[in-house]
């Protein structure tokens, strides 16, 4: 006993134990998959292999409306006088609505007509040229204008003759001082004393810079009062020195006057004539200034009555295309006002009900039309996304009235992004709503939009279906559920999802053989649909194949394969044997 305790501790011993177990549970499930039980082990449900079409589906609630739907609104705002409909009535194109307050309109109609008879006559005006009487006054005023140019270049071109003569003299007075003076400069040149006395004066000068350099130089700039020693000594040399040069200075006045008597008022009479010529240029620049001016402005009175006798006296074809013009534009004028009075007449574009009326009779109503959302692929209005679904509304509600369509209608439905990218255009459909027990509608898929809308925080794309036929019963804003068939293969053999097993990538069904027994069979499927699959080969219609036991049922787990598409159910060609 101890010997086996012993054993049983040792590890080599468990994984024995383990490993035997192991082939033993493989050759278990070896034994169910290739060798299942037959008919009279258990009872099995079958289903009967057959010639049918597999579908994939994808489904979406949405809401039937209005194949149109369009906001009406007068054509400029006002007070409503009159509201000629009730939400719900069946209206016919052209028909009276509503009428909107006149008086500021037809106020407004007055004006532009008036405007309009204004541009009229100044078109006339532009047309007819001027009476003889009116030419020659014109004329005459020509005349006068040439007239004060004439004067005013006469006057100007005395002016300026005048200063140009003064300029002249002024230029000949300064040539004849400025040549005396140039004399005077020459004889003090020539004159051996005054230059003597001259450059006796420069030396001096430099004698006395010396003696104060000197002076500086011993500190006797910031001595004391009374001087003594060498600073007495350098003071009395600066102030001989000083007194040398004013001599020297005195001297040269005499010399002058001796050498040059006429100098100083020779060099005055230069100063003055200069004065004067640059007096009289100034003068003669602004007086010619002054006269191109006044010319100027002659010229410019004598062109503008020119301009008036050739305008006044000639039809010009600009100022007559001008007036035809502002008549055109006036008539637009009256013409826009006249569909605004009309406009206030509101009525029905096309044939449909009444849907929504915003406004009553003495409301202000604006000149807007709102703006309806359009579905995909269609003038149908798109439901509004809420954080809590889909409704039928449209931006079209916002105008004065919204009609729509109750001859047509079309399902819009937004499906989760996982489906839509099965949807394409004129893919078949189902329809079924939630108001009408048992009306199932074909239609098709008519467009998908483009960009997602999020309802519910759930990213969806809206389709448009168009029904294959229309009942009576069906209203805007019901609820009606899509069945979109994506996928399908028709015509191919058939079998019962649930009666596929996969392993090890081989997929099987158990054959139920017409003696009872049953035998395990490789094959190769193609379309798997919501509920049935297609088979490639190895089985053939009529054949039989074992489906999984139910919920609770004695026998093994349910090996079958589920189908690939989206929510909604696929339609089962055929149903399962006895």
């Amino acid at each position: 006993m101890r010997g086996s305790r012993g054993w049983l501790r040792s590890p080599r011993a468990w994984v024995a134990v383990l490993v035997a177990g192991a082939v033993v549970l493989s050759g278990l499930i070896a034994r169910d998959m290739f060798f299942p039980p037959t008919a009279s082990n258990a009872a099995s449900r079958t289903y009967t292999v057959q010639q049918g079409t597999v579908r994939i589906q994808v489904s979406g609630t949405g809401n039937v409306v209005p194949s149109t739907q369009v906001g009406v609104a007068p054509k400029t705002a006002g007070t409503l006088s009159e509201v000629d409909v009730h939400v719900g009535d069946h209206v016919l194109a052209g028909q009276l609505l509503a009428k909107i307050d006149t008086t500021t309109l037809q106020t407004a109609l007055d004006q532009a007509s008036a405007n309009l008879q204004t541009a009229q006559a100044n078109l006339q005006t532009a047309q007819t040229p001027l009476t003889a009487d009116q030419v020659t006054q014109l004329q005459h005023a020509v005349e006068n204008a040439q007239t004060s140019y004439n004067d005013a270049v006469t006057s100007a071109s005395a002016t300026n003759a005048a200063d140009a003569a003064a300029v002249s003299a002024d230029n000949a007075a300064l040539a004849a001082a400025n040549l005396a003076f140039a004399n005077d400069q020459a004889a003090l040149a020539a004159n051996v004393q005054y230059q003597t006395d001259k450059r006796q004066l420069v030396f001096d000068q430099g004698q006395l810079t010396i003696a104060q350099a000197q002076f500086n130089t011993d500190g006797c700039a910031t001595a004391p009062l009374p001087f003594t020693g060498t600073c007495l000594t350098d003071f009395n040399a600066v102030k001989a020195a000083q007194a040398t040069v004013n001599a020297d200075a005195a001297r040269l006045p005499l010399d002058q006057a001796a050498a040059a008597p006429t100098n100083a008022t020779d060099q005055a009479a230069a100063s003055t004539a200069s004065a004067k010529l640059t007096a009289d240029q100034a003068k003669q620049s602004a007086d010619g200034v002054a006269g191109q001016k006044a010319i100027n402005a002659a010229s410019s009175q004598l062109t503008s009555a020119r301009d008036q006798l050739n305008v006044q006296s000639t039809s010009k074809p600009n100022q007559v295309a001008s007036a035809q013009a502002a008549v055109a534009t006036a008539q637009a004028a009256v013409s826009a006002a006249q569909n605004n009075l009309d406009g206030a007449t509101l009525r029905a574009p096309a044939n449909g009900v009444i849907s929504a009326i915003n406004g009553q009779v003495g409301e202000a109503i604006s000149a807007t039309t709102g703006i309806t959302s359009e579905a995909p692929g269609t003038s149908a209005p798109q439901p509004s996304s809420s954080s809590t679904g889909s409704s039928s509304g449209s931006g079209a509600s916002s105008a004065f009235m919204v009609l729509s369509s109750d001859s047509a209608y079309e399902v819009i439905a937004p499906f989760a992004e996982t489906d839509a990218a099965k949807l394409a255009a004129n893919q078949t459909a189902s329809m079924t709503f939630d108001a009408l027990t048992g009306l199932n509608v074909p239609a098709h898929l008519l467009a998908l939009a483009a960009t997602a809308s999020t309802i519910s925080s759930v990213v969806n794309y809206y389709a448009t279906f168009t029904l294959d036929r229309i009942d009576a019963r069906l209203k805007s804003g019901m609820t009606a559920n899509a069945t979109v068939t994506v996928q399908q293969q028709t015509g191919v053999t058939v079998v019962s999802n649930q009666a596929l097993h996969r392993a090890g990538g081989l997929t099987t069904v158990t054959l139920l053989k017409s003696d009872g027994s049953q035998r395990t069979v490789p094959v190769q499927t193609g379309l798997v649909g919501d509920t049935t699959t297609e088979v490639v080969s190895g089985l053939s219609p009529g054949e039989k194949v074992v489906l999984p036991a139910l919920s609770g049922a004695s026998s093994g787990t349910t090996r079958g394969i589920r189908g690939t598409g989206g929510g909604g159910g696929g339609i089962i060609a055929g149903g399962p044997g006895g």
